[in-house]
Parts: C-alpha cells; sequence; structure tokens
C-alpha cells in the first residue's frame, strides 16, 4: 500500500506541474483527471494504513471521527483556499498542489513504515 500511495501522489504531482493556464480547456481536463486518478490511487491505501495500524479498541470512537473529522474539514475548507489562492495566478496555484504532492509523497516515502508481518513455522 505504501507504494500505491506514492505512486499515486507522484502522479497527480506530475499532472498538476504541467497544466497551464493558457492551455486549451481539453488538455486541463486531461491533465486534472489524470491528477484525479492519482489521487483516487492514494486515498484508499490511507484509509486503509490508518484504520489498520490502530488497536481495534481505540479504533471507532477516537481515530476513526478524527481522521473523518480532517477529511470533511479539508473538504470545506479547500474551496474558498484554493479560490483565494487562483485570484493571483492560476499557474501558481497548479504549481502549488504540485509541490503539496511532491511533499506528500516524500512523506509516504519516509515516514510510513509498514510493520512486516511474521510467518509462523511450519
Amino acid at each position: 500500500m505504501k507504494w500505491l500511495i506514492a505512486i499515486g501522489n507522484i502522479i497527480a504531482a506530475c499532472a498538476l506541474f504541467f497544466v497551464k493556464s493558457d492551455a486549451s480547456i481539453v488538455s486541463v481536463l486531461f491533465l486534472l483527471t489524470i491528477a484525479g486518478v492519482g489521487i483516487g490511487v492514494s486515498l484508499p491505501c490511507l484509509d486503509a494504513l490508518i484504520t489498520e495500524g490502530v488497536e481495534k479498541d481505540v479504533r471507532g470512537g477516537t481515530i476513526t471521527s478524527l481522521y473523518s473529522s480532517m477529511r470533511f474539514l479539508g473538504v470545506a475548507a479547500g474551496p474558498p483556499i484554493i479560490a483565494i489562492i487562483m485570484e493571483n495566478n492560476l499557474s501558481v496555484l497548479y504549481w502549488f498542489l504540485a509541490a503539496l504532492s511532491i511533499v506528500a509523497f516524500l512523506i509516504t516515502l519516509f515516514l510510513i513504515k509498514p510493520s512486516q508481518k511474521v510467518q509462523p513455522s511450519l
């Protein structure tokens, strides 16, 4: 799952990096679709890692509700923040989002350390 998250973040970063403000609507939609696919690859794996990485007694009440709250906070606060950034320059917006995807890739690469499951001996 770690590698799917990393690949999804790189796909999103590459697609967002090539979006230009003077490009045709077809190319912008194509690149944004590719970025959405990258995010779509990463998000289910992140959901699974978060829920699997926590003990069952804490998972239901604390971690899952906190994680869901943060996701919906991002859904609510994201559009106004993006609108503010869009006022200056569209290219800066896409470069900023690509940079965030690269930061997410680096965090995934260096901070996610999946546990090695011990195989029972026969």
